[in-house]
């Protein structure tokens, strides 16, 4: 919940409201949304099988990418 808080009020705390395009805050909101869903089923899915999986893997990858 405080990461998506976080990119709406990142513009704010710069002072680029009226500078930054809206582009860039809908890339950032992409991008969180991926990050969210993809480590919540690397987790779940490490959480389930009581460690490493393939799955875990690349929730974590697919997570920092994002």
């Amino acid at each position: 919940m405080t990461t998506p808080l976080l990119l709406v009020k990142f513009p704010l705390l710069l002072s680029l409201k009226g500078k930054m395009k809206t582009g860039l805050l809908t890339k950032l909101i992409v991008a969180d949304v991926i990050m969210i869903v993809a480590g919540y089923l690397g987790e779940s899915s490490i959480n389930l099988n009581d460690g490493f999986t393939q799955l875990g893997l690349w929730g974590y990858l697919v997570g920092c990418l994002a």
